[in-house]
């Protein structure tokens, strides 16, 4: 047992490298390509879906499901409790993020997504005394984009 515990304090105090694993750190660039890779293939599937339902999107305010709940709960209003009807819309299986584009009256707007067939789905909500309601879903067939997992996992 002494010489068990003797050879692995040798070894710890003569590690020839110093490497310890504290001292790994993410890489600042590696960050930065992961965030570029998640933007352009973000914006590829936004491009489509705004192409494929020729949508207009100057008359709206655009969100989207990850990056942009703050801000659409600032801007609805933090304290409106219709907005978790909203919010919970943004919930299921689907491709990169849902876009949520809300009018400048914020009383209607719309959902764009990707669902998990790859087909562009454009659900229309309006906001009511109550909560934000689906008022009308159109579907057109598509395919699935490339799966790319954008996280950043290689940087570590």
């Amino acid at each position: 047992m002494y010489k068990f515990v003797f050879i692995l304090l040798s070894v710890y105090i003569l590690n020839p490298i110093y490497v310890y694993g504290s001292e790994f750190k993410v890489s600042d660039t590696c960050l930065e390509v992961s965030q570029k890779f998640r933007e352009y293939y973000i914006n590829e599937i936004k491009q489509d879906l705004i192409k494929s339902f020729n949508f207009d999107t100057t008359k709206y305010t655009e969100y989207n499901s990850h990056d942009d709940i703050e801000k659409l709960y600032h801007d609805l209003g933090k304290y409106d409790t219709r907005i978790s009807s909203l919010t919970d819309k943004l919930v299921g299986e689907y491709y990169g993020v849902k876009f949520v584009f809300i009018n400048k009256e914020q009383n209607g707007g719309y959902i764009i997504f990707k669902n998990k067939h790859g087909n562009n789905i454009m659900e229309k909500v309006n906001r009511t005394s109550r909560k934000w309601i689906k008022v009308d879903v159109e579907e057109i067939k598509s395919i699935p984009p490339y799966q790319f997992d954008y996280r950043g996992f290689f940087c570590l």
